[in-house]
């Protein structure tokens, strides 16, 4: 029969500390916890658009203010470049302004 021994690394002791130590302990983190939580919450979050410059398609819809479907027609008549990179498709603000340039700059 094999015995399994256990090494110092391989339990959790803790000596001298009471329940009321370890609650204590949890209701600090939970307010540290709490405390970054509403940190995070204020800090500003930058605009949708990626620092690359490329816009989602609803992005770019919104923007132009155009619906999806608008949008596609205008990429498959070559009013607008789109940019497939992986399975989405994406647009720079200079392929959105040619864009309205073309149509006149009716949309939006």
């Amino acid at each position: 029969m094999q015995q399994n021994s256990f090494t110092p690394s391989d339990s959790v002791l803790i000596h001298g500390i009471t329940l009321n130590d370890v609650e204590r302990l949890f209701n600090t983190i939970n307010e540290i916890d709490s405390k970054i939580s509403k940190v995070l919450e204020n800090i500003p979050r930058p605009p949708q658009q990626a620092a690359s410059g490329l816009y989602k398609r609803r992005e770019a819809a919104k923007k132009l203010g155009v619906s999806l479907v608008t949008l596609d027609t205008w990429a498959k008549a070559g009013i607008i470049h789109s940019r497939k990179i992986g399975t989405r498709i994406y647009y720079t603000q200079k392929d959105m302004d040619e864009a309205l340039k073309i149509v006149g700059g009716n949309a939006k």
